[in-house]
């Protein structure tokens, strides 16, 4: 249903901010600077017999701190495709936005969580 909704209505992708933070390195998301820059995000899903990739392209609002990357001030879908690939083994059951290879944001139906699971 998902797949479904994204491929009619990219604008319904949900609109993503994250960003880095911890005790030992805070961070004030006042001072950070906000760059726009196009950019995309795969959403990993695994069906019985395919891994399915599926790619939304976009606007985001990245968050530098000192030139350094932190995170996402938001993300607006503007375009979707889809890949099929041999099925990827996962203990996840749940949707995952890809981040990088050992980081993901999986979907979970009480909520967004981080699973640092590789991929």
């Amino acid at each position: 249903m998902m797949l479904g909704t994204w491929s009619i209505e990219p604008a319904l992708f949900p609109n993503l901010g994250l960003y880095i933070d911890s005790e030992q390195n805070p961070i004030d998301l006042q001072t950070a600077d906000r760059v726009q820059k196009a950019a995309r995000v795969n959403v990993v899903m695994n069906t019985a017999r395919a891994t399915v990739i599926a790619t939304v392209s976009g606007t985001a609002i990245e968050l530098l701190v000192d030139d350094h990357m932190i995170g996402l001030g938001g993300f607006t879908a503007q375009n979707f495709e889809l890949d099929t690939r041999a099925l990827v083994a996962r203990d996840e059951p749940y949707h995952e936005i890809v981040l990088s290879p050992d980081v993901s944001i999986v979907l979970d139906p009480s909520g967004a969580r981080f699973s640092d699971t590789p991929f």
